[in-house]
């Protein structure tokens, strides 16, 4: 795989509560603590009694962490990859998710600000202006609720803030890479609304070329686009609407084959690779949601917590399954979903040793996911008479007769002469197992053949739940 750079230049204008004291420049700086909201509360990372790895967003940007991918070289125990945006791999542990089935329930989930972004089609998502990135092994369903058997992967994007900031990062690269990315925060209200827009445009030529037709392949084409208002209603309630919207339209996937090289070409895979459909295969994309947060304290103890979240998807992937230029495995997927969840959490923290939360939440996804097929059926003779021929010779058959009967054929090239080929097989000299395949002369060889597979799913349920801990010493 060709090797990727970029560089990035960063303005920042900012009007803060706190101004620059020269003389901090002298003292010892101690190093950040991390708090988190692992357990549904703010702690410490030291003080979370699981295991739990988190960055804060500015520990992300210095590391270069944009998606979900390059993310995991960062986590013990995780491995993410992105066949597209279409179709991410989650492993924690050992256990994966990666179906886009939507009648499945995921074993590792995903969480943007407390809502489920789950869904394998819908769970890629730009890392960008956020305040940190919690990952959970383990199981947490009294913490995530649903799928999370496996773990939780929990991201926390900022939100406004009373002050005043703007900031642009603009980046380039090889391979026509550009990056533009930008954060405004505003006091709409003194000391009560506040505004924030954050966005990010990224976008690269692919570095896998396609000889088929000169168009190039996994690349990158992403636009992301966040709103944020935070109204500061009392000194005891605060109440936080996002928005987000997310749009792919990268090129397509390089498939290769593993046994069909290229023209000119070999097998393996980070080298060119020779596609139908060139500039027909494409991922196109959009993914957005609408989340409502709201935290009330009741008491010095007592606080309560609201997580509503609105979320929809609606994505299309053209990929070339067979990995060379034959007409063989063309295949699509076409997949829309929407969901609805809204939970209610009381929580309980007197500062003492026993802490716990107790609510209930209900969600709601509805989801449909259409794979079209098409390829030529006489494509695929001569990869099966290849079996066959591997078959003869094992049964005893001698070489010569067994290529006698299945004469060697070029699978870039859909056979004509099918049936006299096929015929062969009524050799009497053959076993009669094998004879008995000479009816497949008359079978009705499709140039094109056309199928779909289609699974849709529904969901609705409520859970209830309780979490306590309690501090057996200090």
């Amino acid at each position: 795989m060709k090797p990727c750079f970029s560089a990035r230049l960063i303005v920042t204008a900012a009007c803060l509560s706190a101004g620059f004291n020269p003389a901090h420049a002298q003292e010892v700086v101690e190093l950040e603590r991390l708090e988190v909201t692992s357990q549904k509360r703010t702690q410490t990372i030291e003080d979370v009694p699981i295991a739990v790895t988190a960055y804060s967003g500015a520990s992300l940007r210095k590391l270069g962490v944009t998606d979900l991918k390059s993310l995991a070289p960062f986590v013990p125990g995780a491995f993410i990859q992105e066949q597209s945006p279409n179709n991410p791999g989650i492993n924690i542990r050992g256990i994966t998710t990666d179906s886009g089935d939507p009648r499945s329930e995921t074993r590792v989930s995903l969480f943007q600000d407390g809502i489920s972004i789950s869904r394998s089609r819908a769970s890629v998502v730009e890392l960008f202006d956020l305040e940190r990135v919690e990952v959970l092994k383990g199981p947490q369903g009294t913490l995530f609720g649903r799928g999370a058997e496996v773990g939780a992967v929990s991201i926390i994007q900022n939100k406004a803030k009373n002050e005043r900031h703007q900031e642009l990062a603009l980046g380039v690269g090889n391979h026509g890479e550009r990056v533009v990315e930008g954060v405004a925060n505003q006091i709409l209200a003194p000391n009560s609304l506040y505004g924030r827009v954050a966005f990010v445009a990224r976008e690269r030529e692919g570095t896998i070329d396609n000889v088929a037709d000169g168009s190039d392949l996994n690349g990158k084409h992403t636009r992301a686009l966040r709103g944020s208002l935070r109204w500061q209603a009392g000194p005891a309630t605060t109440v936080d609407l996002i928005v987000n919207w997310q749009r792919d339209e990268p090129p397509g996937v390089a498939f290769k084959s593993g046994t069909i090289a290229p023209t000119g070409g070999t097998t393996n895979p980070f080298t060119f690779a020779e596609l139908n459909r060139g500039r027909g295969l494409y991922v196109d994309r959009t993914v957005w949601g609408a989340t409502l947060l709201v935290e009330h304290d009741l008491t010095p103890a007592w606080s309560l917590t609201s997580t509503t979240g609105w979320r929809e998807y609606d994505s299309m992937e053209e990929f070339d399954a067979d990995g060379a230029r034959i007409h063989l495995l063309e295949f699509a997927e076409d997949a829309q979903g929407r969901q609805f969840s809204q939970e209610v959490r009381f929580n309980y923290d007197p500062g003492r040793r026993l802490t716990g939360f107790a609510g209930v939440s209900y969600f709601y996804e509805d989801g449909v996911q259409r794979v079209p097929f098409h390829g030529d059926e006489r494509a695929l003779w001569p990869f099966l008479s290849g079996q066959f021929r591997s078959g003869l010779i094992a049964a005893g058959v001698p070489a010569a007769l067994a290529n006698f009967a299945l004469p060697t054929v070029n699978p870039f090239v859909p056979q004509t002469n099918l049936p006299a080929t096929l015929a062969a097989f009524a050799n009497p000299a053959l076993p009669p197992s094998i004879q008995g395949l000479a009816f497949l002369a008359n079978a009705p060889l499709k140039a094109v053949q056309e199928e779909e597979y289609r699974a849709e799913g529904e969901t609705s349920a409520i859970e209830v739940f309780l979490d306590g801990t309690y501090r057996v010493t200090d």
